[in-house]
């Protein structure tokens, strides 16, 4: 693969950083265009809650990044502080985008369901995107295999051929994406629709869920009781979708009778 895309002088460009980088602009871009053109949200307090969504993605994904490679960091517990260096995860960096996003929502007063719906498409985009950095960079690797959907990675000390897991997952994620752009197209959902109950975001969360209950099964990495970090944040999130979807359903219910 290609960790580093290209050198500037003595600093190397790495697919990583660009790629996720990339894939969190674009989802912060989106998802405000899509909370003021058609969910009918202010754009300077969408701003706001999406400043505060992004900076608990960070959080969550550092601090996840220590749940993947928790072996590692009790063989070295000096390397727990240099928040710099290491890993990231995208499961956490979820729950933490979210928990901040819904304490945000709550403080200026705006439309959960509103904002939840705004931000559903994108976030699937974002890890489809985001995936192809983990891809080229050679982390996030898969089990080792003897398949002939075996990849050498570069960055892989052992050079065996593993399954290329952060590619399933970015397909995964972008097939998430389409099916949620094409139910919202279907049902024509807008913002009187979202304020009655949110569907997408529900949705999103129990696809993601399924999605990493399944893909991290290829995972290589550590696990705790068999199972890895996201695949528990896969179970949170199809278990808070479904809760969540319910909800919503019974609302619309009663807002019609």
């Amino acid at each position: 693969m290609f960790p580093v895309l290209f050198n500037l002088g003595p600093l190397e460009v790495q697919s990583y950083y660009v790629l996720w980088t990339t894939a969190l602009c674009l989802f912060v871009l989106t998802s405000r265009r899509r909370a003021v053109a058609r969910y009918g949200l202010d754009y300077d307090d969408v701003t706001d809650v999406l400043f505060w969504v992004f900076l608990g993605c960070l959080v969550g994904a550092r601090l996840g990044g220590y749940g993947d490679y928790w072996s590692y960091y009790v063989a070295h517990p000096e390397k727990i502080l240099r928040v710099w260096e290491g890993a990231m995860s995208s499961g956490p960096a979820f729950l933490g985008g979210g928990l901040a996003g819904l304490w945000r929502v709550r403080r200026k007063g705006l439309s959960l369901g509103a904002f939840a719906e705004s931000v559903a498409v994108p976030a699937a985009w974002m890890v489809g995107i985001g995936r192809w950095g983990c891809l080229l960079n050679g982390c996030c690797v898969g089990r080792i295999t003897s398949s002939p959907l075996g990849v050498h990675f570069l960055r892989d000390p052992e050079g065996v051929l593993r399954f290329p897991s952060q590619l399933f997952e970015s397909l995964g994620a972008f097939a998430i994406a389409l099916t949620l752009m094409g139910l919202e197209r279907r049902l024509r959902w807008d913002a009187a629709q979202a304020k009655r109950g949110a569907v997408l975001w529900p949705l999103f969360l129990i696809l993601y869920g399924l999605y990493r209950l399944a893909a991290d099964v290829l995972r290589d990495g550590d696990r705790i009781l068999g199972l890895r970090v996201g695949q528990y944040l896969g179970a949170l999130a199809l278990a808070v979708g479904a809760a969540w979807l319910i909800v919503s359903w019974r609302g619309r219910r009663r807002f019609r009778g």
